[in-house]
């Protein structure tokens, strides 16, 4: 298997072609796929994280730094949330405290 060129990997993605990212993300290192995300927007960082086994997407999401791994943590909160059929948090870091009583159903 042949590491996928950029274009190959960002048209694969804007087609949604599941079978051939895939096959691109098995090809392509942790560090690739992080490298990858960080030019990504939040919503296609969700989409290849969820196309990842829970391992190798730990090891991205460690891989990543700073600001896009608070990034990709949001997305992933809110799939997490829109998968268990509650609301996206919409509240800032700093309110984070919040919004936890929100999606927990503590809150009203």
């Amino acid at each position: 298997m042949t590491k996928p060129q950029p274009q190959d990997f960002a048209d694969q993605i804007d087609d949604r072609d599941i079978p051939a990212i895939q096959e691109s993300l098995q090809a392509m290192t942790t560090v690739d796929i992080a490298d990858e995300m960080t030019r990504s927007d939040t919503s296609e960082q969700a989409f290849l994280f969820r196309l990842l086994d829970k391992d190798r997407a730990l090891q991205v999401f460690e891989y990543m730094e700073g600001a896009h791994r608070r990034a990709a943590g949001g997305a992933l909160r809110r799939v997490a949330a829109e998968s268990a059929g509650r609301r996206p948090c919409p509240a800032s870091r700093g309110d984070a405290g919040q919004c936890r009583g929100e999606d927990d159903g503590r809150s009203a």
